[in-house]
């Protein structure tokens, strides 16, 4: 959108009609099966028409901001984060020429230095050459354009990929022969801002979280509690995060509390990753059902609607109960469907999937 946005303010004609047509490809790789999509629905077929983006309205770039990028995070990106990452790339430096920003020279030789360090031995790449010595040349960037460059990313994204990732020479470590006085020493643990990522690094976060997650959920008694929704202890959960160290150096699942801010611990940051199992969701609420066997259909369908978000995301929030899919059978969501009573019972079931773990 920001490529949109800047065209628009310079109208540039061009850019503006490349960048509105990036934002209908991207709306049609969602992933339709997805519960998030699926419960954002309308709002998708609302911007799916390629005419309805390309005319912008206001309505329009707030149903963008608002409700489809956040859903970008569930595209599945896991193969492809180089083309990705080089289409961000290569808007980056479109924005910058046509804004005539500062940074251009920078992101030029980022992509030449990128473009450079393909391995043309490979025949995915060889085929590519008379593309890779354009990108390359002086008369390239003298007579640049946004189309061009909108040319070379559909060109080169396939096969960025083979890029050689090895040619960092490291430099050998200076050992200095000092005295310490341990009580001056002062250590500092990194920590990763996860809400400074933008939609794309944290989707190829999440989606790196639960590859690893899932790869290790059936050897391991924590992960398959949390996604029972059963409490688990401190020392489970710092068990847990050295485990996962180990098989993903660098990824400390202690991050997570950034992402998920809302979320009261950790275990319950991780349950939203790898969701809860099915079946013990549905057992709580057919407690419910069974409490209360005159239940109507349409409030059958709102437990439904209601049991595959747990399932999916491993709680929900209030707030979201009065948003679509669960405003669809009433404007008032359940407060519209059951009484006070039952929906004060219900209330406490969807609290029982947001306690935190047991500290002992």
């Amino acid at each position: 959108m920001k490529l949109a946005d800047a065209a628009l303010e310079k109208q540039h004609s061009g850019g503006f009609e490349i960048a509105t047509g990036l934002i209908s490809k991207q709306i049609a790789d969602l992933p339709t099966g997805s519960i998030p999509v699926k419960e954002k629905w309308q709002h998708v077929l609302s911007v799916s028409k390629e005419e309805t983006v390309r005319e912008y309205a206001a309505a329009t770039k707030a149903t963008l901001q608002q409700n489809i990028a956040p859903l970008m995070q569930w595209v599945d990106i896991a193969k492809f984060e180089d083309a990705w990452k080089f289409d961000r790339l290569i808007a980056q430096l479109q924005i910058e020429l046509i804004r005539r920003g500062g940074k251009f020279a920078d992101l030029r030789d980022e992509v030449i230095n990128l473009v450079s360090s393909l391995r043309i031995n490979l025949s995915q790449v060889k085929v590519k050459l008379p593309v890779i010595e354009r990108v390359k040349s002086d008369e390239f960037w003298n007579e640049v354009t946004v189309g061009s460059l909108e040319e070379i990313r559909d060109q080169l994204r396939g096969i960025i990929q083979f890029r050689r990732k090895d040619d960092i020479t490291p430099f050998e470590p200076v050992i200095i022969d000092v005295a310490e006085d341990e009580s001056e020493i002062v250590t500092k643990k990194h920590k990763v801002r996860l809400d400074k990522l933008d939609n794309l690094d944290m989707a190829a976060y999440r989606n790196r979280v639960n590859n690893v997650l899932q790869a290790i959920i059936d050897q391991n008694e924590t992960l398959r509690k949390i996604r029972l929704g059963q409490p688990v202890t401190s020392t489970d959960l710092e068990d847990l995060c050295s485990l996962v160290l180990t098989q993903e150096p660098g990824l400390d699942l202690h991050n997570l509390m950034d992402y998920f801010q809302q979320a009261e611990s950790l275990d319950q940051a991780i349950r939203e990753i790898i969701g809860m199992d099915a079946d013990a969701v549905q057992e709580r609420f057919t407690k419910f059902v069974q409490a209360h066997p005159n239940l109507a259909s349409h409030q059958i369908k709102f437990l439904d609607l209601l049991q595959n978000h747990i399932a999916k995301f491993g709680s929900i929030k209030t707030d979201e109960l009065y948003e679509a899919p669960f405003t669809t059978l009433h404007s008032d969501s359940l407060d519209g469907l059951f009484d006070k009573s039952l929906a004060d019972e219900l209330f406490e079931i969807i609290g029982s999937f947001q306690k935190g773990n047991d500290q002992g």
